[in-house]
């Protein structure tokens, strides 16, 4: 019984990082459409965030050598520093910094899923193993889905009141 509390804790910091991540990840791909007229740039962001998935491959060792709890809080700090530093790149339409600070949260991000299931595999006992993950996957999917859902009508809203700034003020 002990283990719920962490585990409650820990699934209230996935969401709470499902939010983030998705209003961040919306946010930026919004800005580079918006600023720079070339695709190019879009292609290169999206390269780049799919990328940062790849390099999960590296951190498995580093993951299970370090207390989590650590890598957790550190990895957060270190978000909420990128997106502040990247805040700060929008203002200046700094492209390269912009593309090096999305893909350096992106990774910390990424590195949150693995430090997550050591989590669960060194906290809930074996019979609850099953289910812990599988409330953890659903939660990141279908909190996932709502996020980049609403985030996505959002995006849409915004798009028709800016053609519609556009249309009027020719």
């Amino acid at each position: 019984m002990n283990y719920k509390k962490n585990i409650n804790r820990l699934l209230l910091g996935r969401l709470i990082t499902n939010l983030a991540d998705s209003l961040f990840l919306m946010a930026v791909t919004w800005y580079f459409t918006i600023s720079f007229d070339d695709a190019t740039y879009l292609g290169v962001l999206n390269f780049l965030l799919s990328l940062s998935g790849f390099m999960l491959l590296f951190f498995g060792p580093i993951v299970d050598r370090v207390k989590p709890r650590k890598i957790l809080m550190g990895l957060s700090l270190l978000q909420i520093v990128l997106v502040g530093i990247v805040i700060i790149s929008t203002k200046y339409d700094l492209v390269i910094p912009l593309y090096l600070f999305v893909t350096l949260s992106t990774i910390s991000s990424e590195i949150t899923y693995p430090v997550e299931s050591v989590v669960i595999v060194r906290s809930v006992p074996d019979d609850k193993i099953e289910g812990v993950n599988a409330t953890f996957y659903a939660a990141y999917k279908v909190v996932d889905l709502i996020f980049n859902g609403v985030g996505g009508f959002k995006q849409s809203d915004n798009a028709r009141v800016a053609n519609m700034f556009i249309v009027f003020h020719r």
